[in-house]
């Protein structure tokens, strides 16, 4: 990867940092953007603004916040300039499917259809919610990180991702049997 003038980012904790964040960094930059390819490239751009900047990573306490926070950065730019969206889902359900284990067809189109009700609900949340849960989730981040990469009060991030969570859990519930008998009956 060419990163310009300077030193090779093979080695340096800044690189491998990125490196074994990856998976969970372009999937939050994929919740944002809703395509594969403009999440790797949000990753990338964010990993070019961090490397330039890696003089300051002395006085960041902690790195995994900061990182997560170059990528939502960079992938919120990229929402900006993209005028039209492309919906690609990652990862792939082959890729999330064990190998020596084959479900047979049902099992993948029962897994489909729930990676894919998952997916519906985490893109219907409010973008404040949404980027909250990502960053718990996907970035494994403390509320009091989470709070200081927002600008919010912890309180807020908390509040927030409570609203993610109900959201989530009141989307992904199965229906209430009653209900659906009662609207059959009217």
């Amino acid at each position: 990867m060419d990163v310009g003038a300077g030193p090779s980012p093979d080695g340096h904790p800044l690189a491998l940092r990125f490196l074994s964040l990856r998976d969970r960094l372009a999937g939050t930059a994929f919740h944002v953007l809703g395509d594969r390819q403009e999440a790797r490239e949000a990753v990338q751009e964010a990993f070019l603004r961090c490397w330039r900047s890696r003089a300051s990573t002395n006085g960041v306490r902690d790195l995994d916040a900061w990182v997560f926070s170059a990528v939502l950065n960079a992938a919120r730019d990229l929402r900006r300039r993209s005028a039209v969206r492309r919906a690609e889902p990652l990862p792939t359900e082959e890729a999330m499917q064990p190998t020596s284990l084959e479900p047979g067809p049902a099992a993948l189109a029962e897994r489909r259809e729930a990676l894919a009700r998952v997916r519906f609900a985490i893109g219907a949340l409010p973008e404040a919610e949404r980027e909250v849960f990502l960053l718990r989730e996907n970035g494994d981040l403390t509320f009091e990180a989470i709070a200081s990469l927002l600008h919010v009060p912890v309180g807020t991030a908390k509040t927030r991702m409570r609203a993610a969570l109900r959201r989530i859990r009141e989307a992904l519930a199965p229906p209430d049997p009653l209900y659906a008998e009662r609207r059959t009956l009217q």
